[in-house]
């Protein structure tokens, strides 16, 4: 196993440390918590304040929702090596969906009072992590706005609500391609 693991995951081939040193990621891996849930436990629920990022490292984990009626609609299911909870590890925001586990799960937890003591003592490691975070989320929130631009483009010129088969299609990416 590389030297970069926490509790013998391979960290270094996650997104998340894209670009950051074996060093690096130890030390922030020293940092991290990994968990393993059985199937069927909340990591999280919508509208909690958020604290953490997670990032599913074995196992199935649900993404859900509240509709407008207030019914739970499960939105996609992540695989490993996907991010949640990212925005949380920024920011105090309230969580915008419920994070479920479809199987037994291990997930690598790292919590914001944690990682922003690293960011602000200069860490080359955290100002990676932070860099490519942002840049993740500027990826979908683009692809996001040129979607509905084009969506919005096409129902003023055509007067016509958008298609279906495209808003199902921008949910489907919305919601298995991008991370949480």
């Amino acid at each position: 196993m590389p030297e970069n693991t926490s509790d013998g995951w391979n960290l270094a081939a996650l997104p998340l440390f894209a670009d950051v040193s074996e060093a690096d990621i130890a030390e922030v891996a020293a940092l991290a918590t990994v968990i393993d849930y059985p199937s069927g436990s909340t990591i999280f629920a919508e509208d909690e304040p958020g604290d953490a990022l997670y990032v599913v490292l074995r196992g199935q984990v649900g993404i859900r929702c509240r509709d407008r009626w207030r019914h739970e609609q499960t939105l996609a299911t992540l695989e490993p090596g996907t991010l949640l909870g990212e925005i949380a590890l920024l920011t105090d925001e309230p969580r915008s969906v419920t994070a479920v586990t479809v199987t037994e799960a291990t997930l690598l937890r790292l919590a914001h009072e944690t990682f922003m003591p690293l960011l602000r003592q200069g860490n080359g490691a955290g100002h990676q992590i932070l860099y490519n975070l942002a840049r993740g989320v500027a990826c979908r929130l683009g692809e996001v706005n040129r979607r509905l631009m084009r969506l919005l483009a096409d129902q003023s010129r055509l007067k016509v609500i958008p298609r279906e088969d495209e808003l199902d299609e921008l949910k489907r990416k919305l919601f298995t391609e991008w991370k949480f």
